[in-house]
């Protein structure tokens, strides 16, 4: 993922505020405090700088798309991970591309996706 997200020009990467906030659970999540210390660190003054103004935040039109998806899972008896989900109707809403290794409710979602892992 590194090496993907070196290669691509910063100005036409975004990140979701829901990523972002993903993250730091899985940061606070950490029993070694040093450890998330030095995350905390990585996500403070490294991520959120290289996405400066480019942190897409979630709307209400972006909240309505997810409840629709929500309601279609639902019928077809799929239930969705929320975060995923958000940040899938996030991408769709942008029209942009998830990059993602984890790609099971991104592709029910019906938004374009990149695995750089593949």
């Amino acid at each position: 993922m590194v090496a993907f997200v070196a290669a691509q020009p910063l100005d036409l990467m975004f990140v979701s505020a829901v990523t972002l906030a993903e993250l730091r659970f899985g940061i606070e999540l950490l029993t070694d405090a040093n450890h998330r210390a030095e995350l905390n660190e990585w996500l403070t003054h490294k991520v959120r700088p290289m996405f400066d103004q480019r942190i897409l935040p979630v709307t209400e039109d972006i909240m309505f798309k997810w409840r629709l998806l929500i309601e279609d899972g639902r019928k077809s008896g799929y239930t969705f991970s929320q975060p995923d989900l958000i940040i899938a109707v996030t991408g769709l809403h942008h029209g942009l591309t998830v990059v993602t290794r984890d790609t099971g409710d991104y592709a029910k979602a019906r938004v374009s996706l990149f695995n750089p892992w593949e």
